[in-house]
């Protein structure tokens, strides 16, 4: 009986520390992860150069 006791308070710790750890991930985990792009009308669409940018003329 002693070895079932054991058995089920090490599974009980191990799923509580396992949620936690879940639970942690997906409150630190970002919005922006979802690969759906935010563009706000303060920073304009990246076209691939930076703002500033003078196109080269010879």
């Amino acid at each position: 009986m002693t070895n079932f006791r054991v058995l089920i308070i090490s599974t009980v710790i191990t799923v509580l520390v396992l949620g936690g750890f879940v639970i942690a991930f997906i409150r630190n985990t970002p919005a922006k992860m979802e690969g759906v792009p935010t563009n706000t009308a303060e920073e304009p669409a990246s076209q691939g150069s930076p703002s500033g940018a003078q196109p080269l003329t010879k």
